[in-house]
């Protein structure tokens, strides 16, 4: 048996318990966790729970009862606007990929080196564009997506001989470490961030010193 205080009010008889209303419970090995709320609560909980299906009933414009199909088919547009949304930021960054791969200019060494900032633009919009510049051989990406929110995401890669064997990771670390910055990566892939007023300084940083290396190489 399990011992613990009783922290529970007691009544003279069940009836004064009233409503008991069950909201959710879960199985951790032998033991069962109940979640429940009874008398005035459980009246509460019944009143806070309609009042947000009518909510959202309102919202989706469904009665109550179809509220789980209007979710469903709310939630299956949105996947689909979101597939369709991909789809032209791979398009655009592919065309914007081509322009900035003619506009770098190749090293002695045949590298391009793309070193570019893209303004209020996701983690996911630096990989996207980074994926697309990759497909130029022997290259090395240096990109940086400012937030909204005023804060760099710094994306550094190479493909084929890459940056004269210098590791992005190391770069990124180099780079970062006199800004205030933070990241980490392998040889031929890394990301951190640092505030968005010094991702230009950042990628200029990161441009002389693949340029250096490869001087040297």
């Amino acid at each position: 048996f399990e011992y613990s205080f009783c922290c529970g009010t007691h009544v003279a008889h069940t009836g004064e318990v009233g409503l008991i209303k069950i909201r959710q419970w879960e199985r951790r090995r032998e033991v069962v966790r109940v979640d429940f709320v009874c008398g005035g609560r459980a009246l509460q909980d019944y009143h806070d729970k309609n009042r947000l299906a009518k909510r959202l009933s309102g919202k989706l414009s469904a009665p109550v009862e179809a509220l789980e199909a209007a979710v469903d088919q709310s939630l299956l547009k949105c996947e689909r606007l979101a597939e369709e949304l991909l789809r032209t930021k791979q398009a655009l960054y592919k065309n914007l990929a081509a322009q900035l791969a003619a506009q770098a200019v190749r090293t002695g060494a045949g590298v391009l080196v793309v070193d570019y900032v893209l303004v209020g633009a996701s983690p996911q919009d630096v990989a996207l564009l980074a994926k697309e510049l990759l497909q130029q051989p022997d290259a090395v990406v240096l990109l940086a997506g400012v937030t909204e929110a005023a804060k760099a995401h710094l994306l550094f890669a190479s493909a084929g001989a890459g940056a004269g064997g210098l590791p992005m990771g190391v770069l990124l670390q180099q780079t970062l470490l006199p800004l205030g910055g933070k990241g980490g990566g392998s040889a031929t892939a890394a990301q951190g961030g640092c505030p968005g007023e010094k991702a230009a300084a950042a990628l200029q940083s990161a441009k002389s010193a693949v340029l250096a290396a490869l001087d040297g190489r």
